[in-house]
Protein backbone atom coordinates (compact mmCIF):
# COMPACT_ATOMS: atom_id res chain seq x y z
CA UNK A 1 0.00 0.00 0.00
CA UNK A 2 1.33 3.42 -0.70
CA UNK A 3 1.06 6.63 0.77
CA UNK A 4 1.99 10.00 -0.65
CA UNK A 5 2.78 13.22 1.43
CA UNK A 6 2.42 16.70 0.67
CA UNK A 7 3.78 18.61 2.91
CA UNK A 8 1.53 22.44 2.30
CA UNK A 9 2.86 25.56 3.97
CA UNK A 10 3.05 27.15 7.52
CA UNK A 11 2.96 24.01 9.64
CA UNK A 12 2.17 21.98 7.22
CA UNK A 13 5.78 20.11 7.02
CA UNK A 14 5.50 19.57 11.22
CA UNK A 15 1.95 18.05 10.93
CA UNK A 16 2.98 15.71 7.96
CA UNK A 17 5.84 14.66 9.57
CA UNK A 18 3.96 13.72 12.02
CA UNK A 19 1.36 11.75 10.15
CA UNK A 20 4.43 10.12 8.61
CA UNK A 21 5.78 8.93 11.86
CA UNK A 22 2.22 7.34 12.97
CA UNK A 23 1.90 5.98 9.49
CA UNK A 24 4.88 4.20 9.53
CA UNK A 25 5.24 3.06 13.19
CA UNK A 26 1.49 1.91 13.11
CA UNK A 27 1.34 -0.38 9.75
CA UNK A 28 4.71 -1.87 10.37
CA UNK A 29 3.42 -2.60 14.12
CA UNK A 30 0.13 -4.72 12.22
CA UNK A 31 2.20 -5.96 9.36
CA UNK A 32 1.10 -4.15 6.42
CA UNK A 33 3.46 -3.88 3.56
CA UNK A 34 3.84 -0.18 2.79
CA UNK A 35 5.80 2.88 1.31
CA UNK A 36 5.09 6.25 2.11
CA UNK A 37 6.71 9.21 -0.32
CA UNK A 38 6.98 13.35 0.83
CA UNK A 39 7.02 15.79 -1.77
CA UNK A 40 6.93 19.74 -1.18
CA UNK A 41 3.50 21.12 -2.07
CA UNK A 42 1.77 24.25 -1.10
CA UNK A 43 2.98 28.21 -1.89
CA UNK A 44 6.46 27.72 -2.47
CA UNK A 45 6.30 24.79 -4.87
CA UNK A 46 3.85 26.71 -7.66
CA UNK A 47 4.89 27.84 -11.00
CA UNK A 48 2.89 31.24 -11.16
CA UNK A 49 3.65 30.83 -14.87
CA UNK A 50 1.61 27.48 -15.69
CA UNK A 51 -1.63 27.05 -14.77
CA UNK A 52 -1.32 23.25 -15.70
CA UNK A 53 -0.90 20.47 -12.38
CA UNK A 54 2.96 19.75 -11.96
CA UNK A 55 2.56 16.49 -13.54
CA UNK A 56 5.23 14.86 -11.31
CA UNK A 57 3.21 15.90 -8.39
CA UNK A 58 -0.27 14.00 -9.55
CA UNK A 59 2.03 10.71 -10.99
CA UNK A 60 2.82 10.49 -7.71
CA UNK A 61 -1.10 11.16 -6.80
CA UNK A 62 -1.92 8.51 -9.03
CA UNK A 63 0.37 5.92 -7.88
CA UNK A 64 -1.27 6.25 -4.08
CA UNK A 65 -3.59 4.71 -2.47
CA UNK A 66 -3.99 7.24 0.42
CA UNK A 67 -2.27 10.95 0.48
CA UNK A 68 -2.45 13.30 3.17
CA UNK A 69 -2.41 17.13 2.25
CA UNK A 70 -0.64 19.30 4.97
CA UNK A 71 -2.59 22.90 5.46
CA UNK A 72 -2.06 25.69 2.72
CA UNK A 73 -1.92 29.07 3.14
CA UNK A 74 -4.61 30.23 1.04
CA UNK A 75 -4.57 33.60 1.87
CA UNK A 76 -1.62 34.46 0.30
CA UNK A 77 -2.27 32.52 -3.00
CA UNK A 78 -2.71 35.09 -6.03
CA UNK A 79 -5.52 35.29 -8.00
CA UNK A 80 -6.48 32.88 -10.39
CA UNK A 81 -6.10 34.78 -13.26
CA UNK A 82 -2.36 34.45 -12.44
CA UNK A 83 -1.98 30.87 -12.74
CA UNK A 84 -2.15 29.94 -9.65
CA UNK A 85 -4.26 26.83 -8.62
CA UNK A 86 -4.24 25.77 -5.11
CA UNK A 87 -2.53 21.87 -4.44
CA UNK A 88 -6.36 20.90 -2.75
CA UNK A 89 -7.97 22.09 -5.97
CA UNK A 90 -5.63 20.47 -8.34
CA UNK A 91 -5.07 16.82 -6.32
CA UNK A 92 -9.20 17.22 -6.05
CA UNK A 93 -9.63 17.22 -9.99
CA UNK A 94 -6.97 14.97 -11.03
CA UNK A 95 -7.98 12.73 -9.03
CA UNK A 96 -11.71 12.38 -8.98
CA UNK A 97 -11.95 13.08 -5.60
CA UNK A 98 -15.63 13.44 -5.79
CA UNK A 99 -16.73 13.43 -2.01
CA UNK A 100 -16.15 15.15 0.99
CA UNK A 101 -16.47 13.59 4.50
CA UNK A 102 -15.99 15.43 7.68
CA UNK A 103 -16.13 13.16 10.94
CA UNK A 104 -16.77 15.45 13.51
CA UNK A 105 -16.73 14.37 17.35
CA UNK A 106 -17.17 15.52 20.94
CA UNK A 107 -14.02 15.18 22.46
CA UNK A 108 -13.74 15.21 26.25
CA UNK A 109 -11.41 18.30 27.72
CA UNK A 110 -11.75 19.88 24.68
CA UNK A 111 -15.47 20.25 23.82
CA UNK A 112 -17.49 22.56 25.74
CA UNK A 113 -19.24 20.84 28.71
CA UNK A 114 -22.65 22.28 28.13
CA UNK A 115 -22.74 20.31 24.87
CA UNK A 116 -23.97 16.51 24.91
CA UNK A 117 -21.44 14.43 23.44
CA UNK A 118 -22.03 13.38 19.67
CA UNK A 119 -20.02 11.51 16.49
CA UNK A 120 -21.74 12.64 13.00
CA UNK A 121 -19.89 12.23 9.86
CA UNK A 122 -21.02 14.97 7.01
CA UNK A 123 -20.73 14.17 3.32
CA UNK A 124 -21.01 16.27 0.91
CA UNK A 125 -20.77 16.22 -2.86
CA UNK A 126 -17.33 18.04 -4.55
CA UNK A 127 -19.83 19.15 -7.66
CA UNK A 128 -18.89 23.23 -7.70
CA UNK A 129 -23.06 23.92 -7.09
CA UNK A 130 -23.59 27.43 -5.99
CA UNK A 131 -19.20 27.13 -4.68
CA UNK A 132 -16.97 28.80 -7.95
CA UNK A 133 -14.27 26.68 -9.58
CA UNK A 134 -11.09 26.97 -7.84
CA UNK A 135 -8.47 28.10 -9.89
CA UNK A 136 -11.21 29.47 -13.17
CA UNK A 137 -12.91 32.36 -11.42
CA UNK A 138 -16.48 32.57 -10.57
CA UNK A 139 -17.88 30.97 -13.32
CA UNK A 140 -20.63 29.81 -11.39
CA UNK A 141 -21.74 33.81 -11.24
CA UNK A 142 -22.68 36.35 -13.96
CA UNK A 143 -23.79 40.10 -14.18
CA UNK A 144 -25.95 41.04 -17.19
CA UNK A 145 -26.25 44.64 -16.03
CA UNK A 146 -24.30 46.41 -13.36
CA UNK A 147 -27.01 46.67 -11.16
CA UNK A 148 -28.09 42.99 -10.89
CA UNK A 149 -25.92 39.58 -10.35
CA UNK A 150 -26.84 36.16 -10.79
CA UNK A 151 -25.72 32.65 -9.92
CA UNK A 152 -25.74 29.54 -11.57
CA UNK A 153 -26.27 26.19 -10.00
CA UNK A 154 -24.57 22.60 -11.13
CA UNK A 155 -26.07 19.48 -9.52
CA UNK A 156 -25.66 16.44 -11.81
CA UNK A 157 -26.85 13.01 -11.42
CA UNK A 158 -24.11 10.77 -11.56
CA UNK A 159 -22.45 12.99 -9.08
CA UNK A 160 -25.53 12.50 -6.79
CA UNK A 161 -25.53 8.90 -6.89
CA UNK A 162 -21.41 8.69 -6.69
CA UNK A 163 -22.13 10.66 -3.22
CA UNK A 164 -25.24 8.74 -2.39
CA UNK A 165 -23.00 5.64 -2.36
CA UNK A 166 -20.38 6.97 -0.12
CA UNK A 167 -22.94 7.97 2.39
CA UNK A 168 -24.35 5.04 2.33
CA UNK A 169 -21.40 2.83 2.90
CA UNK A 170 -20.37 5.17 5.68
CA UNK A 171 -23.63 4.49 7.44
CA UNK A 172 -23.14 0.58 6.64
CA UNK A 173 -20.27 1.03 8.88
CA UNK A 174 -21.16 3.05 11.64
CA UNK A 175 -24.47 3.12 12.91
CA UNK A 176 -27.06 2.46 10.10
CA UNK A 177 -28.37 5.78 9.86
CA UNK A 178 -28.26 8.35 7.30
CA UNK A 179 -29.88 11.85 7.05
CA UNK A 180 -30.39 13.39 3.97
CA UNK A 181 -30.39 17.01 3.86
CA UNK A 182 -32.19 18.91 1.33
CA UNK A 183 -34.10 22.02 0.11
CA UNK A 184 -36.18 20.64 -2.59
CA UNK A 185 -38.85 23.23 -1.16
CA UNK A 186 -36.75 26.33 -3.14
CA UNK A 187 -34.72 24.26 -5.52
CA UNK A 188 -37.05 21.72 -6.66
CA UNK A 189 -34.67 20.52 -9.80
CA UNK A 190 -31.04 20.59 -8.60
CA UNK A 191 -32.06 19.18 -5.18
CA UNK A 192 -34.48 17.27 -6.61
CA UNK A 193 -31.99 15.08 -8.89
CA UNK A 194 -30.18 15.27 -5.24
CA UNK A 195 -32.55 13.67 -3.54
CA UNK A 196 -34.00 11.08 -6.15
CA UNK A 197 -30.59 9.65 -6.34
CA UNK A 198 -30.45 8.61 -2.68
CA UNK A 199 -34.12 7.32 -2.64
CA UNK A 200 -32.85 5.09 -5.79
CA UNK A 201 -30.21 3.77 -4.29
CA UNK A 202 -31.96 3.08 -0.35
CA UNK A 203 -33.23 -0.65 -1.50
CA UNK A 204 -29.04 -2.11 -2.18
CA UNK A 205 -29.19 -0.67 1.53
CA UNK A 206 -31.37 -2.60 3.66
CA UNK A 207 -30.14 -2.35 6.88
CA UNK A 208 -29.75 1.63 6.81
CA UNK A 209 -32.83 3.96 8.15
CA UNK A 210 -33.07 6.97 5.72
CA UNK A 211 -34.34 10.11 7.25
CA UNK A 212 -34.80 12.97 5.11
CA UNK A 213 -34.59 16.65 7.04
CA UNK A 214 -34.87 20.80 5.32
CA UNK A 215 -31.51 22.42 6.10
CA UNK A 216 -33.09 24.91 8.64
CA UNK A 217 -34.76 21.36 10.71
CA UNK A 218 -30.97 19.71 10.41
CA UNK A 219 -29.61 23.24 12.04
CA UNK A 220 -31.92 22.94 15.08
CA UNK A 221 -31.24 19.19 15.32
CA UNK A 222 -26.87 20.26 15.51
CA UNK A 223 -27.80 22.75 18.09
CA UNK A 224 -30.86 20.85 20.29
CA UNK A 225 -30.10 17.11 19.54
CA UNK A 226 -26.68 16.46 17.49
CA UNK A 227 -26.34 12.78 19.27
CA UNK A 228 -29.66 11.74 16.95
CA UNK A 229 -27.67 12.22 13.81
CA UNK A 230 -24.99 9.74 12.39
CA UNK A 231 -24.33 10.16 8.69
CA UNK A 232 -25.57 13.49 7.27
CA UNK A 233 -25.18 13.40 3.00
CA UNK A 234 -26.18 16.97 1.42
CA UNK A 235 -24.90 18.91 -1.34
CA UNK A 236 -21.64 20.92 -1.62
CA UNK A 237 -22.69 24.57 -0.16
CA UNK A 238 -25.27 23.24 2.73
CA UNK A 239 -22.61 20.68 3.73
CA UNK A 240 -20.10 23.43 4.03
CA UNK A 241 -22.11 25.44 6.66
CA UNK A 242 -23.69 22.41 8.70
CA UNK A 243 -19.94 21.42 9.06
CA UNK A 244 -18.70 24.62 9.94
CA UNK A 245 -21.51 24.38 12.50
CA UNK A 246 -20.93 21.33 14.14
CA UNK A 247 -17.20 21.92 14.28
CA UNK A 248 -17.94 25.08 16.48
CA UNK A 249 -20.41 23.35 18.75
CA UNK A 250 -17.88 20.72 19.78
CA UNK A 251 -15.43 23.01 19.83
CA UNK A 252 -12.92 20.52 17.55
CA UNK A 253 -12.12 23.01 15.09
CA UNK A 254 -8.36 22.68 15.48
CA UNK A 255 -8.00 19.23 15.70
CA UNK A 256 -10.40 17.62 13.76
CA UNK A 257 -9.79 16.81 9.86
CA UNK A 258 -11.40 15.64 6.40
CA UNK A 259 -11.09 12.82 3.97
CA UNK A 260 -11.57 14.11 0.27
CA UNK A 261 -12.88 10.12 -1.25
CA UNK A 262 -12.58 8.90 -5.28
CA UNK A 263 -13.16 5.54 -6.26
CA UNK A 264 -9.93 4.72 -6.23
CA UNK A 265 -8.04 6.27 -3.41
CA UNK A 266 -8.42 8.39 -0.50
CA UNK A 267 -7.06 12.08 0.68
CA UNK A 268 -6.92 13.52 3.82
CA UNK A 269 -6.72 17.48 4.83
CA UNK A 270 -7.31 20.08 7.49
CA UNK A 271 -9.82 21.66 8.49
CA UNK A 272 -7.25 24.55 10.03
CA UNK A 273 -5.24 26.89 8.40
CA UNK A 274 -1.54 26.90 8.03
CA UNK A 275 -0.54 28.54 11.26
CA UNK A 276 2.46 30.48 9.73
CA UNK A 277 3.46 32.33 12.94
CA UNK A 278 4.39 29.71 14.63
CA UNK A 279 5.65 27.39 11.91
CA UNK A 280 8.93 26.05 13.01
CA UNK A 281 8.54 26.42 16.18
CA UNK A 282 7.39 22.95 17.10
CA UNK A 283 4.27 24.35 19.11
CA UNK A 284 2.00 22.92 16.33
CA UNK A 285 -0.88 20.92 17.55
CA UNK A 286 -0.74 17.86 14.89
CA UNK A 287 -4.16 15.86 15.89
CA UNK A 288 -6.09 17.27 12.68
CA UNK A 289 -3.96 15.38 9.91
CA UNK A 290 -3.66 12.15 12.80
CA UNK A 291 -7.15 11.77 13.38
CA UNK A 292 -7.79 11.99 9.45
CA UNK A 293 -5.27 9.42 9.33
CA UNK A 294 -7.20 6.98 11.26
CA UNK A 295 -10.09 7.91 9.11
CA UNK A 296 -8.18 7.38 6.06
CA UNK A 297 -6.85 3.67 7.45
CA UNK A 298 -10.34 2.39 8.10
CA UNK A 299 -12.07 3.82 4.72
CA UNK A 300 -9.01 1.62 3.16
CA UNK A 301 -9.09 -1.20 5.33
CA UNK A 302 -12.94 -1.52 4.59
CA UNK A 303 -12.47 -1.17 0.93
CA UNK A 304 -9.85 -4.18 0.89
CA UNK A 305 -11.28 -5.74 3.12
CA UNK A 306 -8.08 -5.31 5.56
CA UNK A 307 -9.11 -5.42 9.02
CA UNK A 308 -5.64 -4.92 10.32
CA UNK A 309 -6.11 -1.57 8.78
CA UNK A 310 -9.66 -1.44 10.64
CA UNK A 311 -8.22 -2.14 13.89
CA UNK A 312 -5.35 -0.14 13.68
CA UNK A 313 -7.81 3.06 13.05
CA UNK A 314 -9.94 2.41 16.23
CA UNK A 315 -6.54 2.49 17.87
CA UNK A 316 -5.59 5.57 16.91
CA UNK A 317 -8.76 7.39 17.56
CA UNK A 318 -8.72 6.09 21.16
CA UNK A 319 -5.16 7.45 21.91
CA UNK A 320 -5.88 10.29 20.14
CA UNK A 321 -9.16 11.34 22.13
CA UNK A 322 -6.91 10.10 25.65
CA UNK A 323 -4.18 12.17 24.67
CA UNK A 324 -6.62 15.54 24.04
CA UNK A 325 -8.81 14.77 27.75
CA UNK A 326 -5.49 15.54 29.69
CA UNK A 327 -3.93 18.95 29.73
CA UNK A 328 -0.54 18.06 30.38
CA UNK A 329 -0.91 16.01 27.27
CA UNK A 330 -1.18 18.74 24.71
CA UNK A 331 0.76 20.63 22.56
CA UNK A 332 1.40 24.31 23.42
CA UNK A 333 -1.12 25.34 21.37
CA UNK A 334 -3.58 24.00 23.07
CA UNK A 335 -2.26 24.70 26.57
CA UNK A 336 -0.06 21.91 26.62
CA UNK A 337 3.27 21.21 27.93
CA UNK A 338 3.99 19.36 24.61
CA UNK A 339 6.41 20.14 21.33
CA UNK A 340 4.51 18.79 18.48
CA UNK A 341 6.96 15.63 18.46
CA UNK A 342 6.48 14.90 21.84
CA UNK A 343 2.95 14.61 21.57
CA UNK A 344 2.91 12.29 18.12
CA UNK A 345 5.70 10.35 20.18
CA UNK A 346 2.98 10.29 22.53
CA UNK A 347 -0.06 9.27 20.85
CA UNK A 348 1.98 6.26 18.90
CA UNK A 349 2.51 5.03 21.71
CA UNK A 350 -0.62 4.69 23.30
CA UNK A 351 -1.66 3.75 19.75
CA UNK A 352 0.65 0.71 20.03
CA UNK A 353 -0.26 -0.12 23.65
CA UNK A 354 -3.59 -0.84 21.83
CA UNK A 355 -2.68 -2.63 19.74
CA UNK A 356 -2.04 -6.89 19.53
CA UNK A 357 1.24 -7.44 19.49
CA UNK A 358 3.19 -8.41 16.16
CA UNK A 359 3.29 -12.03 15.25
CA UNK A 360 6.55 -13.52 14.81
Amino acid sequence: MKFGVFEGDGIGPEVTSSSRQLLTSVLTHVGADHHIESMPLGFSSINFGDRSPDPDMIALAQSCDGLILGPVDFGNYPPSELGALTPGAMLQRSLDLYATVYPVRTLSGITPPQIAPFDVAIVHLNEPGYVMNEGQGTVNEMMPTSEVAMAVRKITREGSTRIAQTAFEAAERRRQSLTVVHQTDLLPLTEGIFMESVQELAPDYPTVRVNELRVEDTIGVLINAPQDLDVVVTSNAIGRILTDLATSLSGTSGVIGKLLQGSSRVMVQTHHGSAPTIAGQGQANPSAVLFSCAHMLSALGHRHRRQPLVSAATAILDSLSGCLAQPAQRTSELGGPLSTHEFTELVIAGTLDRLPEPRG
